[in-house]
């Protein structure tokens, strides 16, 4: 299902893991869904840091599917969701190279034609069956 961000953009559902930079230290995370604006990130709860609090500036490394290089991006906290077992962190993109950019907004728009391809699909025998 696609998403709707509160500012910019459409986030498509994607899940991929990806290295976080905070303090010269990495943290490993898994997205839940991507747009050429931001991320929203899953990572495991802990007692010692818990969520990141708005306004941290954060590095970020990934690669995309059918990409041989890695995309680098800066990034900060706009919104933090902490669970038991899982914190939510809602990422908005602040620096990135143009060919990054690109190739992630490339990216994103695939993935949308692809979302929509699939629900055309499904949605196609439903509207012969009524015609």
């Amino acid at each position: 299902m696609l998403t709707r961000d509160r500012r910019f953009g459409v986030r498509v559902p994607f899940e991929m893991f990806l290295d976080i930079y905070k303090c010269d230290r990495r943290h490993r995370a898994l997205t839940t869904n991507i747009s050429e604006t931001g991320v929203f990130l899953s990572t495991a709860s802990s007692r010692r840091g818990g969520a990141m609090a708005a306004g941290t500036v954060i590095a970020m490394e990934f690669h995309l599917p059918g990409m041989d290089e890695s995309i680098w991006a800066c990034g900060v906290v706009c919104s933090a969701l902490e669970g038991d077992l899982v914190v939510g962190t809602g990422i908005r993109f602040t620096g990135m190279t143009r060919r990054d950019a690109r190739r992630l907004r490339d990216f994103c728009v695939d993935q949308r034609r692809e979302h929509l391809s699939g629900l055309l699909a499904a949605i196609q025998p439903l509207v012969a069956q009524a015609a």
